[in-house]
């Protein structure tokens, strides 16, 4: 989270910026609009996070957490802690065909998971649930770890912090500034855009994540699990 800017400090700093005297609430939807535009450029590394799946007794579908981004990577350890497989929908549901289900894994043993997708359902409130194929599904209880990028809600108030780091306020002011000058035909709307694009091409540059990111935290996690287990059967 920034500590640098508030919001009610960047309303101030745009009233400098452009001629007319726009409202408070009116720059602060310019700033939202900013923050929203910049996150699109990720996921970023400070949006990844995990969340502890409980696979319930012989069904291997449950509901995605309701942050979950769907177009950022994500992966899955198993209860075993081996890492499942994903699949695309198609594939997966090819590969379910294939292989079916041989029976269901005894209380206390790890299930076979081999590939994990997800899918929206619903049409008015839509849930995104994950999938699971496996040889063995779990009896009850089984846990799996999820690896994801969150979406970042955002709900601005004068005076907060915007949920990005501090290195991103200035880039954010700068695309609400040429937002402005866009909608009312200011001059300097070219070069502002400009500007904008540049820093903002930088900081996603620095702070993207990727699969490799994210393999790094699962591997953090795995030998952690492992250390966990040693010590419990010491």
């Amino acid at each position: 989270m920034s500590s640098y800017l508030t919001t009610t400090q960047m309303v101030e700093e745009l009233k400098t910026k452009v001629p007319f005297g726009y409202t408070d609430a009116f720059l602060l939807a310019r700033i939202a609009n900013a923050y929203s535009w910049i996150v699109q450029k990720g996921p970023y590394k400070f949006q990844r996070t995990y969340a502890n799946l409980n696979l319930p007794a012989a069904t291997l579908v449950v509901n995605a957490p309701t942050d979950f981004n769907e177009g950022g990577p994500a992966t899955i350890l198993g209860p075993d802690g081996t890492q499942v497989k994903y699949l695309p929908l198609e594939e997966f549901l090819l590969q379910k065909q294939v292989t079916p289900f041989i029976g269901t894994a005894a209380t206390g043993d790890s299930p076979l998971l081999f590939a994990w997708t997800f899918y929206r359902t619903g049409s008015g409130s839509v849930t995104t649930r994950i999938e699971f194929a496996g040889q063995l599904p779990p009896a009850g209880g089984a846990g799996a770890t999820l690896f994801y990028h969150f979406n970042p809600t955002l709900t601005l108030s004068m005076g907060t912090y915007l949920p990005t780091p501090s290195e991103f306020d200035v880039t954010i002011m700068m695309k609400a500034e040429a937002e402005i000058r866009f909608l009312y035909g200011l001059a300097g709307f070219s070069e502002r855009v400009q500007e904008t694009e540049k820093t903002a091409d930088f900081l996603a540059a620095r702070y993207r994540s990727t699969a490799k990111d994210l393999a790094g935290m699962v591997e953090i996690m795995r030998k952690a699990q492992e250390t966990q287990a040693q010590r419990t059967m010491a």
